[in-house]
Parts: structure tokens; C-alpha cells; sequence
């Protein structure tokens, strides 16, 4: 009996709560900053300056954290952390809120991979097809493990060391306060330097209001940072979704008989047959530049572009569904499930190649958009994907689904540092010039912002030279130009100057193409010309509004 007791007592003692040591305590501190630093530069379309500021810091800061604990930052975690402080550097290239919006996701979603994988959690080393499972653990799981540790990590009380550490840093900074007020007071004569102060530092009531939003706001993205530290630490995903269970469950799903396969991809791939026969004048249309009878550009185009998309989706299910389901009576897949998969993606890549041969064709009329260069980048990144699946069916230890990814992320990152956005106004503008296109749509390329700026300045001064106009007087001088050539000259002028009147800068939301733009407006002189309308505003402004307050006084008085 006392045997027995003595058992259950064993068996029901508690585990001794977690300690954190100095390094953990401090990085539970950073996160706090972490979580209100992000709220301050999102979203990163608005801030892209800042958002790059706050990735290159928070890799900077986490692998130095990383490298105290002993982590191995090689293989995997290296690479993430490379390609997001590269797509980062992206934020500064392009003025478009799409990539701004989509290259900061990406470095976000590579720091959580990165701070995972470096404690050696990733399924399987290398590249490998496992490389979704991990980023899902490390996003969705991981965190969540331990999402209050950060307040235990702040308030241990095992963590005396680290909180004196704390203190001592308070201290260096309070110490550094007064020399650095009196050295910023110094050097406040240059004009540039005092300008940028004060767009740092311009705070009103709702500029308060916002960071102590911000703080708030922050700490549950400090806890999810330092939960997936801590968990990635004492690896409690470890049991999650291994390696061995992967591989299990892919055998287990693999069910479906290969003649059973092959009679239900049999009858799409004779539709697929009949639909390319049938309407193979009209897809060939594209090749030799012909527009099928009743049927203007943009439908043509337009209706090509969908139908990809739709028969592609379907594609890549059929062809998904083959690998996970068909059933093998070893490793290797089947030479018919090989042969039905080459099949597939050869007829995707035909309705590929003859869509981008409709979407040239619509842009050699029309010019470009940011639709129809995104429309086409897409349909590249899917003939690379399809052309990958063939190659895979040859070489049967090619990691498809890690190199997809690959091939993903290198694809928009030559997309995000083109500057798509000042491309295709330069692209247009050219056409314009060269007579290959009737018209400069002004209002969408002026939608594009900073970076259609030094493209419609030297398209509007081509044109002042060609004909004799003024830029900075086109109401009153139309030069040599006709009736239509003056009506797209002042459209050009009319939005070249609403984007310089109305376009906002500071410190945070530098880009390449605002630099651009900015120099462009101070070629053709402008900027100049704004800045004395904004002044002669802000003087009429300034007299209504005293001129409001003398009639008020008079109003009361009398």
C-alpha cells in the first residue's frame, strides 16, 4: 500500500516551471519593441523606408540573439534570412502598393521560418518538399505554444542578471541624452538636417495617441515573436507533423487503382483534344498577329487570360491528385501516371503559350498596364511551373515542391526590383513618341504615382521641343501642335502637375522612384512652381482666416 502511495505521488509530481536566462530576458524586452516598431511602419506600402528599417533590424538584432544562444544560422535559416533581407531591400525599388504589400509579407514569413529552423526543427535538412509543413508550424503553431512565455521571460524571477543588464542600458542611454540634445542643437544650421528632424519628430495630441496605440497594439505581436522563440528553443513541434508521419500519411492516401486513374483523366484529355482541334483558329489567331472576326482586343485577350487560369487551376488539380492518390506497388511512380502528367502539362503549356501570343498582341495596340504585366508574369511563372512538373516525371528525385517555391519567390523578386510601375510609363511614353500608339492615356499612367513622374516630364519636354510649348505655361502655348495634339499635351500636363501638387514625402516612405521624381521635377523646374503655388495658398489661407477672425471680433463688438 505504501508501495502504491508512493507510486502516485511520484506520478503526480509537477514539472518545475520554465527559468529564463539573461539572453532570453533581454530578447523578451526586444520583442516589446519589436511589436511596437511594426505597428509604427505599417502598413509597409504607406512606409516603405521604414518597413525596410525594421526588417534589416529585426534580422540583425535576432541573429545576434541566435548566435548568443548557440544557434546553427547555416543551410535553410541562412537562406531565408539572405532572401528576405533582399526582398526588403525590394521596399526601396518600386513605389507600387501590390509588391510593397507582398515582398513585406515574404520577409515576414521568411523571419518566422528563419528563427524556427535555426534551433534544427525544420522535418528534414536541405531542401526538401517538407518546406510548407515548416513554414506552417512556424506561423501557425509555434507561436502559440507559448504565446505568455513573454511575460514570464520579462518578470522571471530567476532572471535577476538580465534585468541589471536592463538597467544598465537605462542608465547609458539617460547618460546619453544631454550631449546628444547639445550635438543636434549644434548641428541644427543645416536646413536639410533640421528638416529631416522634423519629420521625425513632429508630434501633436493624435501623434501621441498613435504610439501609445502602437504599444498596446504591440504586445500581442511581441508575444507572438517570443512564443515562437521559445518554442523553437524547447522545440515543442517536434512531434507535430515529422518527417516519418509525412511519409505515412502520403502512403496512406494512395488508394486509387492506376486503371481507375487513367479512366477518369482519359475523357478530359479527349475534351482537351476536341476543344484545341475546334477552336485552333482562333488560338493560332495570336501567333500571326490576326484578330478573329467579331472579337475586339481586349475580349480577345481578356477571355484567353481566364481560360487559362480556369484550365490551369483545374490542371494542377488533376495532376495533384495523380501523386497523392494513384496507388504504387513501389516508390517510384508509375510510367502511365508519368506519361498522363506530361500529357496535362503539355496541353497547359499550348494554352499558355497561345494566351501571352493574345496579351503581346493587345499590348503592341493598346501599350501597357499594370494588369497586363502582372497577367503575363503570371502566366510565365506558370509555364515554369508546368515545364518543372514535366522534368519531374524524368528526373524522379527532383524536390518539385521546394524548387516551385524557388521558382516562386525568385520570379517576384525580379518583378519587385524592375520597377514595373516606371517601365510602363517609359514603355508607353516611347510608343507615344514613336507613333506605334494613338494616344498617352495620362490618367492611368497617373495612377502609378512617383514613378510615372520622370517619364510624363520627358515625354512633356520631347514634346516642348518638338513643337515649341512651354510646360510651365501649356494653358497659353500650344506651340505648333493641332486641335487633338494639344488636347493629349494639356491632359499630360494637367496630371503631371495634380501628382506633383499632391504627392507625399517623408523620411519613411523614401523609394528609388521618389528620388527619381524628385529629380525629374527639379529638371524641368516644377518643383519650383509648386512650391510657390503651395505658398501663395497657403498666404490666401492665412488672410481668409484672419480676415474670418476680424469680422468675428467686429460681429461680437458691435
Amino acid at each position: 500500500m505504501n508501495e502504491q502511495n508512493s507510486y502516485v505521488y511520484v506520478s503526480e509530481e509537477k514539472t518545475p516551471a520554465r527559468s529564463f536566462n539573461t539572453v532570453e530576458t533581454v530578447f523578451a524586452w526586444i520583442c516589446f519593441a519589436i511589436g511596437y516598431a511594426f505597428c509604427r511602419v505599417f502598413p509597409a506600402s504607406a512606409n516603405p523606408f521604414g518597413g525596410f528599417l525594421f526588417i534589416i533590424t529585426l534580422f540583425v538584432v535576432t541573429a545576434v540573439i541566435l548566435k548568443i544562444k548557440g544557434a546553427r544560422l547555416t543551410g535553410m535559416p541562412l537562406a531565408a534570412g539572405i532572401s528576405a533581407l533582399l526582398m526588403g531591400t525590394s521596399l526601396l525599388f518600386s513605389a507600387n502598393l501590390f509588391i510593397h504589400f507582398f515582398a513585406y509579407a515574404y520577409c515576414l514569413g521568411a523571419y518566422g521560418y528563419f528563427l524556427y529552423t535555426a534551433f534544427g526543427n525544420a522535418a528534414e535538412q536541405g531542401l526538401n518538399d517538407l518546406l510548407f509543413i515548416d513554414f506552417f508550424k512556424a506561423l501557425l503553431i509555434a507561436p502559440f505554444r507559448s504565446f505568455i512565455a513573454l511575460f514570464r521571460g520579462v518578470f522571471s524571477g530567476k532572471s535577476q542578471v538580465g534585468g541589471k543588464t536592463l538597467l544598465k542600458i537605462i542608465a547609458g542611454i539617460g547618460v546619453a541624452i544631454v550631449p546628444t540634445v547639445i550635438i543636434i542643437s549644434l548641428l541644427s544650421y543645416d536646413s536639410g538636417f533640421s528638416d529631416l528632424l522634423m519629420d521625425i519628430f513632429d508630434f501633436g495630441f493624435s501623434d501621441v495617441l498613435s504610439h501609445i496605440g502602437s504599444l498596446i497594439l504591440g504586445i500581442p505581436i511581441g508575444m507572438y515573436v517570443y512564443g515562437l522563440f521559445i518554442s523553437s528553443i524547447d522545440r515543442k513541434c517536434d512531434g507535430i507533423w515529422t518527417a516519418q508521419t509525412c511519409r505515412e500519411t502520403s502512403a496512406k492516401i494512395k488508394i486509387a487503382p492506376v486503371i481507375s486513374v487513367l479512366s477518369a483523366v482519359f475523357p478530359i484529355l479527349a475534351v482537351y483534344v476536341v476543344f484545341f482541334i475546334s477552336q485552333w483558329k482562333y488560338y493560332i489567331s495570336g501567333f500571326v498577329g490576326v484578330l478573329p472576326d467579331a472579337t475586339t482586343y481586349a475580349e480577345y485577350a481578356r477571355e484567353g487570360f481566364f481560360q487559362l487560369c480556369t484550365v490551369s487551376f483545374i490542371n494542377f488539380l488533376i495532376i495533384g491528385a495523380i501523386g497523392f492518390f494513384t496507388r504504387r506497388k513501389t516508390e517510384k511512380p508509375s510510367v502511365l501516371q508519368r506519361l498522363l502528367t506530361i500529357v496535362l502539362s503539355l496541353f497547359t503549356l499550348v494554352l499558355i503559350a497561345t494566351a501571352v501570343a493574345k496579351m503581346v498582341l493587345y499590348i503592341d495596340v493598346y501599350g501597357l498596364t499594370p494588369k497586363r504585366v502582372y497577367a503575363t508574369w503570371f502566366m510565365a511563372v506558370l509555364a515554369l511551373l508546368f515545364i518543372l512538373m514535366i522534368i519531374k516525371q524524368f528526373a524522379l528525385r527532383l524536390r518539385a515542391i521546394a524548387i516551385s517555391a524557388v521558382i516562386v519567390i525568385c520570379s517576384f523578386a525580379a518583378l519587385s526590383f524592375a520597377n514595373t510601375d516606371a517601365l510602363i510609363v517609359e514603355y508607353n511614353a516611347d510608343r507615344y513618341l514613336d507613333g506605334s500608339i494613338d494616344s498617352f492615356d495620362a490618367d492611368a499612367m497617373s495612377e502609378l504615382g512617383d514613378a510615372a513622374i520622370p517619364s510624363m516630364v520627358r515625354l512633356a519636354m520631347t514634346l516642348d521641343k518638338k513643337h515649341g510649348s512651354d510646360l510651365l505655361n501649356y494653358n497659353n502655348d500650344k506651340g505648333s501642335m493641332d486641335a487633338y495634339e494639344y488636347y493629349e499635351y494639356t491632359e499630360l500636363c494637367n496630371y503631371l502637375y495634380n501628382l506633383a501638387k499632391w504627392r507625399e514625402t517623408d523620411v519613411w516612405s523614401l523609394t528609388l522612384p521618389q528620388l527619381q521624381a524628385d529629380a525629374a521635377l527639379k529638371e524641368c523646374g516644377l518643383d519650383e512652381k509648386i512650391a510657390q503655388w503651395k505658398k501663395e495658398e497657403a498666404e490666401e489661407a492665412a488672410g481668409e482666416e484672419a480676415e474670418n477672425r476680424d469680422e468675428d471680433f467686429y460681429y461680437y463688438d458691435y
